[in-house]
């Protein structure tokens, strides 16, 4: 039986190929299947596997089954609010958590299912937090609107390093240093912090950051954003720019040699050049990347072959139509989940590489769905 399922596999397969590396099937998650909001902010993989979306009324966690909620409430250990920007995992894979005006900072305890707060230093209530990153050395850093913060282990708080009585490195002197966000740098000797202002490293062994010349002069992003740029393999930046004019350009940046190695300054948006940055941002093992933006049609790179593919088909079932894209994440398995203001789209992934002993991996996201039909674990499944 075993023998005649591969077979059917690989006969079947051959026939699917070209549709999979073409069209992208999504399935949409609503508030009708368990989600506690529809406009979704921030999208993460815990090492369990589970997947974690930050929405604008709740948290919710997902099992490949259904949605478990968590919201704000009066009992101690809650969350801080349901309003929730942005998510991190950690490297022991606690989970992070933060939103816009809040005075503390959120860490998931999976074996109580309740919540601890670590209190921001100088905090107000008109504060954005852009962005929570942990670097090679294990220290938390947040991003924010009023400038930069760094978890200090001994008070159990975030410090504000722009402060005069800061003890934590000095960011940037004269530079801006607020709406950033971080990036490890695949040397591992340091980690990069893109503002409005440009490109700046943080070196490890010097405890200090530094702002590159090349970067200067360059606008990263019009709003605050999470997850605005991504570093390939290779060490290429990808990001938009703004630097004259009204239009934004999407470019490469070699972060060894600070230079640009790619930019196109026609990306098309509907019909019309792009006027705003892409701000949301993930990239797949497969070297593509996928772009979102104020716009409603989401965008993917090819670095490859150094170009956009648009074959999101707005008119194809399971298409995404005309959504605008608030959240990106590309799971272990090269699912895609997108979030939208209405709701939560996933295109399953299956391996376009197929032998008699594995095909795709299971994990804890309901079956992959392609034109009804599901190859998995040396198996033809009809559905």
């Amino acid at each position: 039986m075993r023998f005649l399922a591969v077979h059917i596999i690989l006969a079947v397969s051959s026939l699917c190929s070209k549709t999979l590396a073409q069209d992208y099937h999504f399935t949409r998650f609503s508030t009708r299947e368990g989600l506690s909001n529809n406009c979704i902010n921030d999208i993460v993989e815990d090492p369990g596997g589970f997947i974690w979306i930050a929405t604008s009324d709740g948290l919710n966690r997902y099992d490949g089954h259904r949605f478990e909620v968590f919201r704000s409430n009066e009992k101690p250990g809650s969350l801080h609010s349901n309003q929730i920007q942005t998510l991190m995992l950690d490297k022991s894979g606690r989970l992070w958590m933060a939103g816009t005006g809040w005075t503390v900072i959120n860490v998931f305890e999976p074996g109580t299912k309740t919540f601890l707060s670590y209190p921001i230093e100088h905090h107000d209530h008109s504060l954005v937090i852009c962005d929570l990153f942990e670097d090679a050395e294990g220290h938390i850093w947040m991003a924010s609107s009023n400038g930069i913060f760094l978890f200090d282990n001994e008070s159990q708080r975030f410090l504000d390093l722009t402060s005069e009585n800061s003890r934590g490195p000095k960011p940037l002197g004269n530079y801006s240093y607020t709406n950033n966000v971080f990036a490890e740098d695949p040397s591992g000797k340091g980690f990069w912090m893109i503002t409005n202002s440009g490109f700046n490293f943080y070196s490890y062994d010097e405890d200090v950051f530094k702002h590159t010349k090349s970067g200067t002069g360059i606008k990263i992003f019009d709003v605050p954003a999470r997850r605005p740029f991504v570093i390939d393999r290779n060490g290429i930046l990808w990001t938009s720019i703004l630097d004259g004019g009204p239009y934004w350009s999407w470019i490469g940046w070699d972060i060894a040699g600070d230079s640009m190695v790619y930019r196109d300054d026609n990306v098309i948006l509907e019909d019309e050049r792009m006027l705003n940055a892409f701000s949301r941002i993930s990239i797949d093992e497969r070297d593509r990347i996928w772009l979102g933006n104020n716009a409603r049609t989401p965008l993917i790179f090819n670095i490859t072959t150094r170009s956009f593919d648009y074959s999101l088909n707005q008119v194809y079932p399971g298409s995404l139509t005309n959504h605008t894209l608030r959240a990106t994440h590309v799971d272990r398995n090269s699912n895609i989940w997108l979030g939208t203001e209405e709701g939560l789209f996933v295109s399953f992934v299956i391996h376009e590489y197929i032998d008699t002993h594995w095909i795709g991996e299971w994990t804890a996201f309901r079956k992959p769905r392609i034109k009804d039909q599901l190859f998995f674990n040396d198996s033809l499944l009809l559905m």
